[in-house]
Order: C-alpha cells, then structure tokens, then sequence
C-alpha cells in the first residue's frame, strides 16, 4: 500500500472510533426553570451526579444521588432549587440566576456521558440593553 492510502485507513479508523459528543444550547431568562435530561440511563443506576462548568472554567457538582446515602446538593448555588429523578437521570433547576449559565454534565455509575447541555442565563435588563443596541446601530445606518 502507499503512504497515501495508509494515511487515508488510518484517518478513516480515527474518524470511525471516535465517539461523537452530543451537544445541546439552551438559552432562559433569569426566573425561569430548566430541565435536562440524557438520552438514555441504563439499569441497574447505583449513582448520578450533575456537574456545572461556569465560563471561569470551575466545575461543581450541582446535585448527586446514590444508592446508599441518596440525594445530596454540595453546592450553595443549587440549593432547594434544584431536583434530580433517579430514575431517568432528569434535573430540574427552578428559580434560574445568570450564574447558573454554563456547561452541564452527567455521570451515571461514575462514567461521564456523551450528552451536554450549555446553559445560557441572562436578565431582562441584558436584552433590553442588547435591544437598545440593536435599535442604535440600526438608526446610526440609516441615517448616515
């Protein structure tokens, strides 16, 4: 075989064995409730943890649950607004602040899913600032 057909094999194994990551872009206004759910959740479930990625980078568990010692919610942020169904894997957030914006994450029996879910959170005072600018710039081009 050439080097041309062997690069081309082994771009094609990489390309194959390579698992897609599932992607979802969620966007809600500061009050307002989310729920996520992973494409499937595969019997028996021993444990479930939710992880929030904010835009710094930090990555916090927002709501865990196992077999032995239950539900738990380590983090102040996730506190008495946020649910987990064990039985599904669904968390629901309620009462949502800008801070709750990031990346989440899944792990069932300590293995972390394929499935992502980007939260984006914003205030009404943002969108109507945005809107303002929107309105701006469009008055700027049309009257110059």
């Amino acid at each position: 075989m050439s080097a041309r057909c062997l690069t081309l094999v082994a771009v094609c194994v990489v390309f194959v064995s390579t698992e897609a990551v599932l992607g979802e872009d969620v966007k809600k206004s500061v009050g307002e409730e989310v729920s996520f759910r992973p494409d499937r959740i595969d019997p028996p479930v021993s444990s479930i943890i939710w992880k929030h990625r904010n835009s710094s980078g930090v990555v916090v568990k927002a709501i865990e649950w196992d077999v032995e010692d239950g539900f738990n919610t380590p983090n102040q942020r996730f506190k008495g607004i946020t649910s987990l169904n064990e039985k599904t894997g669904e968390i629901t957030i309620t009462d949502l602040t800008v801070e709750h914006s990031g990346l989440y994450t899944i792990d069932i029996n300590s293995k972390e899913q394929k499935h992502r879910f980007n939260l984006t959170v914003t205030s009404e005072w943002m969108i109507n600032v945005f809107l303002k600018i929107i309105m701006l710039k469009r008055y700027i081009i049309n009257n110059i």
